[in-house]
């Protein structure tokens, strides 16, 4: 019997499931591939609004990441909200180096006014790795610095900076940072913008497409259309914003 293949998902949880861990897992699950999981933090959140962020114990985040690296092989692990630079650090000290990393550096839920690890304590923290990491565009001005000097700077695989939600652009733009220079894809619109998880889904379905061997740009798009159907036909579960999932 052949094993599944598996992605590892080291994120928060969103009991609403239009975020984080809930729907990273759903994500994976349409491109083909088993998720396990790391919950790095527990959030009070609904539909609405996110409420508060308890971060999992330093020490038993790391024994979940510890025995599960050692149990399951992955092709692609996604990380996204990290709560602490203890976090961070943990995520550093296992990172496998032969695999897929995709960070969705979540500094804040679209939700609400708590906060979590802020961007550049995030990447300082795992400067080095061989990672993709894919902030928005008010992610990364929190760095000032353009994509491409970021990637340099900290020893990325490659930055991937998307529009934010708050933008309003007739012709909304993903601004890619690799090794070999800059380059520029157009986002394809859709009739709804205005749901949540767009973030989470973008940067999980590239992890997996990333995984499957695809090259950067066509990962992208497959990637960037993942993200345009869901929300041309969004879950509308609570009484907040639609959602992904």
């Amino acid at each position: 019997m052949s094993a599944a293949k598996s992605i590892l998902i080291i994120a928060g949880l969103d009991p609403s499931g239009g975020a984080g861990i809930i729907a990273d897992a759903k994500t994976v699950s349409d491109h083909g591939f088993r998720a396990s999981g790391v919950c790095s933090c527990l959030t009070v959140q609904t539909t609405v609004a996110c409420h508060q962020i308890e971060p999992v114990e330093s020490l038993l985040f790391e024994r979940q990441l510890e025995k599960l690296m050692a149990d399951i092989p992955f092709e692609g692990v996604k990380i996204g909200m990290l709560p602490t630079v203890a976090h961070a650090q943990v995520v550093r000290k296992y990172l496998p180096s032969d695999v897929v990393v995709v960070v969705d550096p979540i500094s804040s839920p679209a939700r609400g006014e708590v906060s979590a690890l802020p961007i550049d304590q995030l990447i300082a923290a795992l400067a080095g790795a061989d990672v993709v990491i894919t902030p928005n565009s008010k992610e990364l001005s929190q760095l000032g610095e353009n994509a491409a000097v970021v990637r340099q700077k900290f020893g990325l695989k490659a930055c991937i900076t998307t529009p934010g939600m708050d933008e309003s652009s007739d012709s909304p733009r993903i601004e890619i940072a690799t090794e070999d220079g800059q380059s520029w894809l157009p986002v394809p619109l859709t009739g709804n913008l205005d749901v949540h998880g767009t973030g989470c889904a973008f940067s999980t379905a590239l992890c997996c497409e990333l995984a499957k061997g695809t090259a950067i740009t066509p990962a992208l798009m497959d990637a960037m259309d993942y993200v345009a159907d869901k929300c041309a036909f969004p879950a509308c579960p609570g009484k907040g914003r639609p959602q992904v999932h």
